[in-house]
């Protein structure tokens, strides 16, 4: 099922399992409300960042598409820099592990829209958990 998809996109190809998971680096990765709504996001960077830094984090960003922040850990300090976090007082939208590309690639707008289709239809398959790319 998996190979069809692919095949169907003619932009992809299925590589052996395995064979580019040295593209990824896991990581903890814990989504964080703003503390304040009424504040712009940026204003309040630097108070999810001290929290989550002092725990150990390695970064904070802003998730404009969400209106949130993207706090990435190591896998050693995930459950401290998450802890942090909620005796912070922060708002803890979710938290996983994840694989997180160790570079990404810039890609066309009309490859990237290819690409985005068959990722959300490889996602779609039933025996699919999750997939990941490298795309920007």
């Amino acid at each position: 099922e998996t190979r069809r998809v692919a095949k169907k996109s003619n932009i992809l190809k299925i590589a052996e399992p395995g064979s580019v998971a040295f593209n990824f680096d896991r990581k903890g990765l814990i989504t964080v409300a703003p503390p304040d709504p009424a504040l712009p996001l940026p204003d309040q960077l630097d108070d999810v960042l001290m929290a989550a830094a002092e725990a150990g984090a390695e970064d904070c960003e802003i998730d404009d598409v969400a209106g949130m922040f993207r706090v990435v850990c190591g896998l050693e300090e995930f459950g401290a820099v998450r802890d942090a976090l909620r005796e912070g007082q922060f708002t803890v939208e979710s938290e996983g592990l994840e694989l997180v590309p160790k570079a990404v690639i810039e890609v066309g707008d009309e490859d990237g829209d290819a690409i985005a289709e068959t990722v959300e239809a490889l996602e779609d398959l039933e025996d699919v958990d999750s997939v990941w790319t490298t795309m920007a």
